[in-house]
């Protein structure tokens, strides 16, 4: 039988809701001696805490350590640090995030084990059910999970004493994952300024064009500011996927969506209730109730269908086929909704998520 589980195939609280469309948290890997996991709210907090236990970072780490904290239009709401220091374990310290709630991971001095992070931030989304991304460099994960960033030359204005410094994109992941972690719901990653950033590579429109269609998350110069281009995830490879899953603003509303009601299901459903009709028809209800409240906060539109969250009855009447072995050919749809199901709910919602301005046509006429 397994272990109890609510599972919300993409295809709660109201409360959390606020803060989670205004801002999320990062868990990055750094190298060092230590075995702890570090939660913090300020880049004062980390300096002062890794300092007082000791803990040596390389140059590159702590230039990571300062653009993790940078953020968007706010701050990441928690950073979250663990270390190890070879490369080999790699395994071994993305198992230490696995105890604590994180929307973004990185591991700044960590590229060339890409291949090995974006496989285990895909078995978290798909074996586990757990709503979490990473941002990548130079990795072709091809994973609406995971970013690939692979802008170059990136020279940021200042970075503890220095100034005009250059970092890799391994390195700016850190820069990347915190912007996105920090950028509100309310808008795209795409054309976001970095007022930190002096100025990148400079790359043909074409080429831009190229890397996007590709999956990758670029900077370009624009005039004196450098923006993000399009917010693509590293996904290229379609299969049964809709195109949205390319959409990092996407991604991060169904993680959105999936975190908040599960989190809903599992803390008032999940073994407190009875599964009969009426107690699956609350569940229902309760959902609905929470997807309006979205509409109303702009992160999904209404939908004129009354039943966009509804029992599942295909899914139903093949459970009392397949595991009940129930004739339903006789049974009427009233029959099949309300036919006893033993421990299993079934549910669809239909969900239509907003997305952002990104391709502007405007016709001038003189």
């Amino acid at each position: 039988m397994g272990l109890q589980r609510t599972q919300i195939d993409f295809v709660a609280k109201a409360e959390e809701t606020e803060r989670l469309i205004q801002r999320g948290s990062v868990a990055m890997l750094l190298k060092a001696d230590s075995d702890k996991v570090y939660s913090f709210k300020s880049y004062s907090e980390a300096v002062e805490k890794i300092k007082a236990d000791s803990i040596s970072l390389s140059d590159e780490g702590t230039k990571a350590l300062e653009l993790v904290f940078r953020g968007a239009i706010n701050k990441p709401y928690r950073v979250y640090i663990a270390f190890i220091n070879d490369p080999s374990l790699i395994a071994n310290g993305l198992q230490l995030f696995e105890r604590v709630k994180f929307d973004w991971f990185c591991a700044p001095e960590f590229e060339a084990k890409g291949t090995d992070i974006a496989k285990w931030i895909n078995d978290l989304n798909n074996l586990r059910n757990m709503e979490v991304k990473a941002v990548l460099s130079n990795t072709k994960a091809d994973s609406e999970y995971c970013v690939n960033f692979t802008t170059k030359n990136i020279i940021i204005e200042s970075l503890g004493a220095e100034k005009d410094v250059e970092v890799t994109p391994a390195i700016f992941t850190a820069r990347v994952a915190s912007a996105l972690a920090g950028n509100t719901l309310e808008r795209a990653i795409t054309n976001l300024h970095l007022s930190d950033v002096v100025s990148v590579e400079r790359l043909t429109n074409s080429v831009y064009d190229g890397k996007v269609d590709a999956g990758e998350l670029v900077l370009y110069n624009d005039w004196d500011k450098v923006r993000f281009g399009r917010g693509v995830t590293s996904l290229t490879t379609l299969g049964e996927k809709s195109q949205e899953r390319k959409k990092i603003l996407i991604i991060c509303k169904m993680h959105m969506w999936k975190r908040e009601v599960k989190e809903l299901a599992n803390e008032k459903f999940l073994g407190a209730m009875q599964n009969g009709i009426n107690e699956k028809m609350l569940l229902v209800t309760s959902i609905k109730q929470y997807n309006a409240e979205l509409v109303k906060k702009g992160v999904i539109l209404a939908s004129d269908n009354e039943n966009d969250v509804d029992i599942d009855v295909e899914a139903q009447e093949k459970y009392l086929k397949v595991e009940k072995n129930v004739d339903t050919s006789n049974m009427t749809e009233k029959e099949i909704r309300d036919a006893k199901t033993d421990s299993h709910v079934f549910i669809k919602a239909r969900l239509l998520f907003t997305d952002a301005m990104e391709d502007i046509h405007i016709t001038a006429i003189c």
